[in-house]
């Protein structure tokens, strides 16, 4: 993946921002989660430190090979679901004072050549729910509830209606996970029916391209 330099900082901001407290794995409701740790790792946290869960259905384990590296400033608890294998190497550091700065500074990656310059150099790339937009390259928006796709998940029979007929025209395109497109269809009216009963269970995308406008919208074929 390719980033302007500008757009790295501020990702970097971002990493280097306070971890106050930090669960490995991370618990969620009714779910259980097993994580495991085989090659040189660094966690540290500015208040404290769980590793496990206290029924153990959260588990983590380090691996022969590992070599963590733990530290927090108020405390370091090992739970149920924490193991170590033999061969593993944990230092556990409490107390001390824990940087704010994340160690992703002291990387420096290999050097790599392009065969043609990004034409993102210089912009910041903002995100929302639903788009990608690098600033001041381009001037589409996004059509806000003005497309309907429907059933999802759906047997094969896949519905688009448009509730604004000033932008009933357009290109339709269906592509796979892989950006494969499958479906291309001009359209140039409020409702279009596509049959994708022939093509196998997944996640497809379904975009509708305007003039000055574009939707995309993730649909699930489950047959």
């Amino acid at each position: 993946v390719r980033i302007s330099a500008s757009t790295g900082n501020q990702v970097m901001k971002y990493l280097n921002e306070d971890i106050d407290t930090i669960q490995r794995p991370r618990i969620r409701s009714n779910q259980s989660n097993a994580q495991t740790v085989s090659g040189p790792v660094k966690i540290k946290a500015t208040n404290w430190m769980k590793l496990g869960s206290k029924n153990g259905s959260n588990s983590i384990t380090f691996n022969s090979g590992a070599d963590a590296n733990l530290s927090a400033v108020n405390s370091i608890k090992f739970l149920p679901g924490s193991k170590a294998v033999k061969g593993a190497k944990l230092k556990a550091k409490v107390g001390a004072s824990v940087s704010k700065k994340s160690d992703f500074n002291t990387v420096q990656p290999a050097a790599v050549s392009y065969p043609i310059t990004s034409p993102y150099i210089g912009k910041v790339v903002s995100y929302n729910d639903s788009v990608e937009q690098p600033n001041g390259i381009v001037e589409e928006h996004q059509v806000e509830r003005n497309v309907c796709i429907f059933p999802n998940p759906s047997g094969g029979i896949v519905n688009v209606e448009l509730s604004n007929e000033n932008q009933s025209t357009g290109l339709l395109v269906v592509s796979d996970i892989y950006g494969k497109v499958i479906v291309s269809r001009k359209v140039n009216a409020s409702k279009t029916q596509l049959d994708l009963s022939g093509f196998p269970n997944g996640i497809y995308f379904v975009s509708l391209n305007q003039p000055g406008a574009n939707y995309k919208e993730k649909i699930i074929l489950n047959k």
